[in-house]
């Protein structure tokens, strides 16, 4: 019986944290060289994102369709309703609040099987709060956002969503056998 290899699926930085995830579902977290938490996150899934929020202190990661949040110095999931979120196939960070605060951060993901995508507010209390949802004829795939503005990748083409009045706009058309352009 052959063991399977043990590899990184994930890194991010937050402060002198280093937080770095594997294959076999173990996250680790460094405070400069000395390991500090080492956690079975209970992930079946290899981990598809990782991105740590230096403000709030929290890891957002996605495995599988799962989007969680966890406080950075225990490795446990913040409790509250929006903190897994199922059927996410991506999400941002979108580090400049659409409403104009420094303090808040959004995290903006696009939510495969309802063919929509949400905006969620976190709070500097680490609570989470639903902004708005954006309903889509087709599932969202990638998606990048900055300020009031998201890209979104669907199956052929890309679009460009105003988040305040929700207009979506065509950008690029491209067939199905094309390979779609990186988005980040």
């Amino acid at each position: 019986m052959l063991k399977e290899r043990i590899h990184l699926e994930g890194l991010t930085i937050c402060h002198s944290k280093i937080f770095i995830s594997t294959n076999a579902s173990i996250g680790y977290l460094f405070d400069g060289s000395k390991l500090v938490a080492k956690k079975h996150l209970g992930i079946r899934k290899p981990l598809k994102k990782v991105q740590a929020l230096d403000e709030s202190r929290v890891l957002i990661l996605t495995t599988d369709g799962v989007l969680s949040i966890l406080d950075i110095d225990s490795l446990t999931i913040i409790t509250g309703k929006q903190s897994q979120l199922t059927n996410v196939s991506d999400f941002y960070i979108n580090a400049s609040a659409t409403n104009g605060s420094s303090l808040d951060v959004e995290i903006f993901i696009a939510i495969q099987k309802k063919k929509a995508a949400a905006l969620l507010r976190l709070s500097p209390s680490n609570s989470i709060t639903p902004l708005y949802e954006y309903n889509f004829p087709e599932p969202p795939g990638k998606i990048v956002c900055h300020k009031s503005s998201a890209l979104i990748q669907f199956p052929t083409h890309y679009k460009l969503l105003d988040l305040n009045s929700k207009n979506l706009t065509p950008l690029l058309n491209f067939s199905e056998k094309d390979a779609p352009i990186a988005t980040g």
